[in-house]
């Protein structure tokens, strides 16, 4: 089967993790907005821009594989260009920095020679899941790109294999066909399974807990009321640059930011906390530093501008990304079985700004962390349609702040009758 090749649309850091996931041989050439990179390589190639792609280019499907890409898809459209690929709708394995080597291996693994499949999905992993069948099987599935498609063909003794998001897959089990998830299919995927934490299910049933995140409006003395009380705590990143204020600390501390995960100057071993949980997002991480002092989660990554993230029903199996590690706090607090969740110090001060940067409640020369609007919110929207469903209260006890989705309380008056 002839390999199909690809132009990506951004020569930076997500272009190259697409690059890795492709191949070589598979990437054509980069497009950049930056006039400054035309005419150099970048990860051995040529970096042009969209109107030498136009003249030179055009015959290769573009993967825009930047964040900018509402913008990217505006200036493809109004070029009358339809038929491209995001790197957003590949799955987790192919966008996050490590381990992307574990999805085609189970695939592989997975597809049998005797079996005969259509793939159903308009992605540029859709295509890659052909040429792997086409590898192993030495078979040119069928591929459907859409619904319409799919009601064209005949899957009578054939196999279902998905490779976009599919929210509803009820409707596809009117097909009368085995379908088969290898798009979100991390739950089958034995490495990332932590029997350490699925020893945590449940443990806290009934129970009230605080998630304290690292926003301006967090108050030392309200720590010290929480240790005073000895309240459950989840917290996470740089509350460590609490600790010489008080002598609170969390009960269960969360990184999942591959940036801070690979900062060397960053002492994890050093930070006195009970229970380390860092995200599986730094490969180069782990291969430094020994497993038996942090437990291990697996991160599916996912930018959900339009949409809402999942929520984890088996966090010791995966999280899911909400822009925001308080998402995965809440998530891991849920699968603890708390059924109240107070949130303190989640400011969610760049509310309504694009892009914007925000602060901590620790002096900052220089403010560098950019939180994404309109997925933060979407991961809380997330949160309170799982929690309702699910008889969970989430609060919000953060003084002041521009979060909205959940109901207020007065932090303090948790306190009055103790």
């Amino acid at each position: 089967m002839q390999i199909e090749k690809y132009v990506i649309w951004g020569a930076g850091i997500r272009g190259s993790r697409l690059q890795r996931r492709l191949g070589d041989e598979r990437v054509v050439a980069y497009i950049d907005r930056n006039f400054e990179k035309w005419g150099t390589s970048y990860l051995g190639k040529t970096v042009i821009g969209f109107e030498e792609y136009k003249r030179d280019y055009a015959p290769y499907k573009i993967v825009v594989s930047c964040k900018q890409e509402d913008e990217v898809k505006v200036t493809l459209k109004e070029n009358h260009i339809q038929d491209f690929f995001l790197f957003s709708e590949c799955p987790s394995e192919f966008q996050q920095p490590a381990y992307g080597d574990r999805l085609e291996k189970f695939v592989k693994a997975y597809l049998k020679k005797e079996q005969e499949y259509v793939v159903y999905g308009d992605t540029v992993y859709a295509n890659v899941l052909k040429e792997w069948i086409g590898e192993l099987q030495n078979q040119n599935p069928q591929h459907a790109k859409n619904k319409e498609e799919l009601k064209q063909l005949s899957l009578d003794g054939k196999e279902l294999l998905l490779a976009k998001r599919v929210d509803n897959k009820k409707e596809l089990d009117r097909l009368g066909c085995k379908v088969t998830d290898l798009f979100d299919c991390s739950d089958r995927i034995r490495e990332y399974h932590n029997p350490e934490i699925e020893a945590l299910h449940n443990t806290h049933k009934g129970e009230r807990c605080f998630i304290v995140a690292t926003g301006p409006s967090l108050r030392f003395e309200d720590l010290e009321t929480l240790r005073r009380n000895k309240e459950i705590c989840f917290s996470m990143n740089s509350i460590y640059e609490a600790f010489g204020e008080t002598r609170w600390r969390p009960d269960y501390f969360l990184v999942d930011d591959y940036s801070m995960l690979r900062d060397e100057s960053i002492d994890w071993d050093a930070i006195d906390v009970p229970n380390k949980m860092m995200g599986d997002t730094s490969e180069g991480f782990w291969n430094k530093k020994k497993h038996d002092k942090y437990l291990k989660y697996h991160q599916i990554y996912e930018m959900c501008q339009d949409r809402l993230p999942h929520f984890t029903d088996d966090f010791s199996t995966r999280t899911y990304l909400g822009c925001t590690v308080t998402y995965t706090c809440i998530q891991l607090a849920a699968y603890m079985g708390f059924s109240r969740i107070y949130l303190l110090g989640v400011d969610f001060s760049y509310a309504n700004e694009r892009n914007a940067t925000y602060g901590h409640f620790y002096k900052e020369e220089k403010k560098e962390a950019v939180g994404y609007t309109k997925e933060v919110l979407n991961a809380y929207k997330a949160t309170r349609k799982y929690a309702d469903e699910h008889g969970i209260q989430v609060i919000n006890a953060t003084r002041g702040g521009k979060l909205e989705v959940f109901e207020r309380v007065d932090f303090d008056s948790l306190f009055k009758n103790l």
